[in-house]
């Protein structure tokens, strides 16, 4: 099943976000009382959807953004816990409903953060209106005092009605802290009567755990240290529930400054403790198995090595990978692969009874904290123990699934680790035994494959590029062979490693294309890409366009959502669609289906140009290509260009195939062009374009703006130059 992309992502909840605001709106309506119209109200929800939506899709993701969203909420004056339980309860599931399984999973952290930000911008405006409302009663009582000779009655009058009629729970309290005074709100709060509260010290009332708390700011306020206080402390109600409650007081004090009695105002924040008790646990807890997520795992394993200094032991990570479960998930479902996730991680944990730490760290990714390791043999053991769980047929219903682990193993024994290196040698581990045949465990050691080692690493890396922004193009301009003209430019992506350097495409693109990567580094290529290319145009306004040639890979391809990304980055970037040509491999093509033929359609339709990459590398045919798919160019692969001259039939082929592109209506380009004899034959066969290393190697936009100015390309196809050829690699 297809994920959408965070633009397909961004509009299909752009287009529920009425039926969300609507949603929301009769989850809350009922709730409390609000000063505007249903039409207001509604209108203000819709607004805080937009909000919500770019929060969640905000790249990189803030969770504490989503505040603004529980803080405007609260000053809608929808203060009661049911107004926040139903705004979670709405945007937990619109937001991701409908989606693929695979989708809800990877946006499930984002929608706890998402959630958790509005709950603490509600609770925390709550809490700041309450406290303008307690300051407005506080006022009020302190008015009521210094007013009573002139109107007693009128004052008690006002002071009864706010007292007895305030939503929170109000306390008087003499300066030993027993009660005098205390109101319904109180009385319902700790479910005793007004005459079972009187004279009884306010601290009996409290849990033991925060009596001392209690006192000491109760002690501090009347000795004026401080101004008031303000405390949550537990309270122990008439039937044994255990209630938190937010209280805030002050003492009011006679003309000389002595205290004469204590107000204290109380507010009901169980509710709210079991939310963030919940959301804490969400952020740190898998939703599916139940068990700890890798942020807790990491954070655990962080505080481990920092004792491990301290201790004998050493510390282990042991990196679990399920064998072959995509074929579970493809074969049986999604459903089915996460019960044997939930199986899985149920089988571990009734295994692992010492103390062990046990997390999903992602995917069918699990992992293992060991601590005060004696010796490896031991933790060895214990992988070759977990392994035998294996063997052990999970049932699921109807299904008897049969899987297998591979299992990495790291150790720590000095403290000199970090948690990152451990986890990739844990992580470099396992894969080491998945290439040595799965069901199996591997000790990390230095003397694994240094190769495998050096692409695990590749691996591992290739998302932080992407996030980190590592990635960058050059280009090579494209040239005409009859005018020596640049006519185009081909964009050549490159990583910039921040311990190897400048990696070129051949290193890392494999790996992308295996893992899913080379989509989103395809669709990074393809608008930036196309940036540069109207940055050119501004830069030139003079000088004929240039066409800009850019590598789709296979991957890309099969995305239903390619021609409306495309649409999109014309819109963005103001680039005309002729300007794009798509270099497609031959072996990508060669697949006959109806979904290819219609997406290739759909480019053209769009005006974008399309060319067969690396022609003669596959198996095709010219006559074929043209019956199926609408080629503009044919892209010559070197190996053909690198034997012109060395054999007298390979030349005679070379010519038949672009003679047959030209009556086919086809443009040839050559690839690899490294000498002036290349470059002499190459024109004489009449091949229309070329490039490669004896025109310029790809180099970066600015070097390109360079050689415009000044023509260099023209000079050195019209320059002779010594017969040496010149290793290319794009």
């Amino acid at each position: 099943m297809n994920v959408p992309q965070p633009a397909a992502l961004s509009e299909i909840l752009l287009g529920r976000r009425e039926r969300i605001a609507r949603r929301w709106y009769d989850a809350i309506v009922r709730t409390s009382f609000v000063p505007f119209t249903e039409h207001d109200l509604f209108i203000c929800l819709l607004t805080l959807t937009d909000q919500a939506i770019a929060a969640f899709l905000a790249e990189p993701f803030v969770p504490e953004q989503s505040r603004t969203i529980g803080t405007a909420l609260a000053r809608l004056h929808c203060l009661a816990p049911e107004a926040l339980g139903g705004t979670q309860e709405v945007l937990a599931t619109h937001l991701i409903s409908d989606l693929p399984p695979e989708t809800v999973v990877s946006l499930q952290p984002r929608l706890a953060g998402l959630l958790s930000g509005i709950a603490v911008g509600f609770i925390s405006q709550s809490r700041k209106i309450l406290l303008a409302e307690q300051e407005v009663i506080r006022q009020a009582l302190l008015i009521q005092r210094l007013r009573v000779e002139e109107s007693l009655r009128e004052s008690e009058a006002r002071f009864r009605t706010i007292f007895e009629g305030a939503a929170i729970s109000i306390v008087l309290a003499g300066t030993d802290g027993r009660i005098i005074e205390s109101n319904p709100a109180m009385e319902t709060m700790l479910g005793y009567s007004k005459d079972e509260l009187y004279g009884q010290p306010f601290l009996s009332f409290v849990c033991q755990e925060d009596k001392a708390a209690a006192w000491k700011q109760f002690e501090s306020v009347a000795a004026r240290i401080q101004d008031r206080y303000d405390l949550e402390v537990r309270f122990t109600r008439k039937d044994g529930q255990v209630v938190w409650g937010h209280v805030v007081g002050s003492f009011v004090r006679d003309a000389e400054g002595r205290p004469q009695f204590a107000i204290g105002m109380g507010e009901d924040i169980t509710e709210r403790k079991a939310l963030e008790k919940q959301l804490a646990y969400q952020a740190y807890h898998d939703p599916l198995t139940g068990l700890p997520n890798r942020a807790l795992f990491t954070d655990r394993l962080e505080q481990s090595l920092a004792r491990a200094t301290d201790r004998q032991g050493g510390v282990a990570v042991l990196f679990l990978d399920l064998d072959d479960f995509k074929l579970v998930n493809d074969s049986l479902g999604h459903k089915v692969g996460d019960g044997l996730l939930i199986a899985v991680a149920h089988r571990l944990q009734e295994f692992l009874s010492n103390g062990e730490m046990i997390a999903r760290f992602g995917g069918d990714e699990f992992t293992i904290l060991v601590e005060d390791v004696g010796s490896a043999g031991g933790i060895t053991d214990l992988a070759d123990r977990i392994a035998g769980l294996f063997k052990i047929p999970f049932e699921l219903g109807a299904h008897e699934i049969r899987v297998s682990s591979s299992i990495g193993i790291a150790f720590d024994w000095t403290g000199g680790c970090d948690t990152d290196d451990l986890l990739r040698n844990a992580d470099i581990a396992m894969y080491e035994a998945k290439r040595m045949g799965k069901a199996r465990r591997v000790v990390f050691d230095r003397s694994i494959n240094a190769d495998s080692v050096q692409r695990l690493e590749l691996e591992l890396d290739l998302p932080r590029a992407i996030e980190r922004q590592e990635f960058l193009l050059h280009y090579q301009p494209i040239i005409s062979l009859e005018t020596g003209r640049t006519e185009g430019i081909e964009a050549l992506i490159r990583w910039n490693h921040p311990e190897r350097g400048l990696l070129l495409p051949d290193t890392f693109i494999p790996l992308a294309e295996e893992t899913g990567l080379i989509v989103p580094i395809g669709q990074w290529v393809l608008r930036e890409a196309c940036r540069q290319a109207k940055r050119w145009d501004d830069a030139w306004p003079d000088r004929t366009p240039l066409l800009l040639n850019v590598n789709i890979s296979t991957r890309q391809l099969q995305q239903q959502s390619l021609v409306e990304e495309l649409h999109a980055v014309f819109r963005e970037t103001g680039l005309a669609p002729s300007r794009l040509v798509l270099e497609l491999t031959e072996n990508t093509v060669v697949d006959d289906s109806p979904s290819v033929q219609m997406l290739l359609s759909e480019l053209k339709t769009l005006g974008v140009r399309l060319a067969i990459d690396d022609f003669g590398t596959g198996h095709s045919s010219l006559f074929n290509l043209m019956r199926r798919y609408p080629v503009d160019f044919v892209k010559i692969d070197r190996f053909f260009i690198e034997r012109l001259g060395g054999n007298r039939s390979e030349t005679l082929v070379l010519g038949g195939i672009i003679d047959l592109c030209h009556a086919l209506g086809m443009k040839v380009i050559a690839e690899g062009i490294e000498t002036i004899h290349q470059l002499t034959e190459l024109r004489d066969l009449g091949a229309d374009l070329g490039q490669g290393y004896w025109f310029t190697k790809p180099v970066a936009a600015d070097e390109i703006a360079s050689m415009a100015a000044h023509g260099l390309e023209r000079e050195r196809y019209e320059t002779p130059a010594p017969e040496r050829p010149v290793t290319s690699r794009q």
